[in-house]
């Protein structure tokens, strides 16, 4: 901080120390204006440590091993999140319901997802041998031999969610990014001594999330008191309320994993390799977008159906615009960074890039204008949403894929995820019985950001 000082100019000075030191107290407070400051820097420093991670293992592994990575890690992933019985969203609305219980409810939930990571478990490892019966028999039993970390996948999103719910948001954005930075070490640990493979930079993603587990159970079992009386009763209200909103993480699931257990089964490792670098660099563009949706549309959960109504309409117009600029910008700069960044071994996944690029701006201006339902109370539109989308891609997926390979496999994407957006347009005049949203932002818009702005500035300095 003192050398940043000496090369400041006395006029820059005397702007910036206002400034930062108004940040520094905002982020030490527990408002919700901290909680969103701090979520979002966070996340931005996750974006950059997964971008490490993963330019590591694009040129380390290579297409190939990269492919191969990717079919070993998803069971895991993919079954952990699947089997969740809804537990995260009913465990945080039994504790803000009964707070007083709230040591049971978290010490039940943990009894139940001891259970059900023995199932997933063992399914996982009955099924991987049958879905990639076209690997060798070398990479079915690594992947076979990950399915012992799914309960580490299912307990670090159920204690996610756990802090969530106790708004402990500096607790909950520690626990994100401390895996992450392990992940990065370790990487390039087994790099630089030549040891790493597709099983160890698997391992090297599972293996943090186990001690940071534990230790946070640890944590929550010191506060809060436990008690065998009641358990039964704890049980019954935690599957009630977790089974009637498990359909909602189901669809999410399946929607999130779903292409790649597709193109698993469809795709060489090599092709599959290429696929997924291409759309991880392809995803960063949705940064501007989820990171302006956080700041403002929490908000809307507290207003009336036309102030929030108004201000998704107002996000949705700005976020899309600046997520189509940095579109634009990375349609120019994609084919040389993705060859920069990992490698000339990827040469051929730039001929897709702009689908993905293209696809990821839509599917987040989706994301934007869902959150109107969700705030006013109306999420089975956003499960029908991910259903459609499902449901669509899946089959474009395995016509596609066999006969046009990546291309093919962009271009399911790019189809579903438009006529979700469609659909969610749609769903403005014939549910909410108001206009369809306009996508170009009005002077009005852009006036009403920058007040925004310049409001969030003054707060910081004062």
């Amino acid at each position: 901080m003192s050398r940043l000082m000496s090369i400041l100019p006395e006029k820059a000075l005397k702007r910036f120390i206002p400034l930062w030191t108004g940040l520094q107290n905002k982020l030490s407070k527990k408002s919700s204006a901290a909680n969103t400051i701090r979520t979002i820097m966070t996340s931005m420093f996750i974006v950059l440590l997964n971008l490490g991670t993963g330019i590591i293992c694009a040129r380390y592994l290579g297409p190939v091993g990269r492919g191969e990575q990717s079919a070993i890690m998803l069971w895991p992933s993919l079954l952990g999140q699947l089997f969740t019985l809804g537990l995260q969203t009913s465990v945080i609305y039994n504790m803000k319901k009964n707070p007083q219980e709230s040591g049971n409810f978290i010490y039940t939930a943990c009894l139940i997802h001891l259970g059900t990571s023995v199932f997933i478990t063992a399914a996982g490892i009955w099924f991987v041998p049958v879905w990639l019966s076209s690997y060798s028999q070398e990479t079915v039993v690594l992947a076979q031999i990950l399915m012992f970390f799914a309960p580490s996948v299912l307990f670090t999103n159920y204690l996610n969610a756990v802090m969530q719910g106790r708004e402990d948001f500096k607790g909950f954005n520690r626990r994100r990014y401390l895996p992450v930075v392990a992940t990065l070490i370790m990487l390039l640990g087994l790099a630089l001594t030549g040891h790493l493979t597709p099983f160890t930079s698997a391992l090297s993603y599972f293996l943090p999330n186990v001690p940071v587990g534990i230790y946070t159970v640890y944590q929550l079992f010191r506060v809060y008191k436990t008690s065998l009386k009641g358990i039964v009763s704890s049980v019954k209200r935690l599957i009630t309320y977790g089974l009637s909103s498990y359909l909602i993480d189901i669809v999410a699931t399946l929607t999130l994993f779903m292409d790649q257990v597709v193109m698993v089964r469809l795709m060489t490792p090599t092709d599959l390799g290429l696929y997924l670098v291409a759309l991880s660099l392809a995803r960063m563009v949705g940064i501007f977008q989820n990171a302006i949706a956080i700041v403002l549309l929490p908000k809307a959960a507290g207003m009336s159906k036309e102030e929030t109504i108004s201000l998704t309409m107002k996000v949705f117009r700005i976020a899309s615009t600046g997520t189509c600029i940095i579109a634009l910008v990375l349609m120019v700069i994609s084919p040389t960074a993705l060859i920069l960044l990992y490698g000339e071994k990827y040469r051929e996944a730039t001929g897709i890039i702009w689908i993905l690029l293209l696809e990821t701006a839509l599917s987040g201006a989706v994301w934007v204008l869902a959150q109107t339902f969700m705030a006013l109370g109306k999420p089975g539109k956003v499960s029908l949403l991910q259903a459609i989308g499902l449901s669509i891609s899946i089959p474009l997926l395995i016509i596609l894929v066999p006969r046009f390979g990546l291309t093919g496999a962009a271009c399911a994407l790019l189809a579903a995820t438009f006529v979700r957006f469609c659909f969610i347009m749609f769903q403005f005049p014939l549910s909410l019985k108001v206009p369809m949203p306009r996508p170009v932002p009005t002077q009005g818009d852009l006036l009403w950001f920058k007040q925004k702005i310049t409001q969030r500035l003054k707060s910081n300095a004062t």
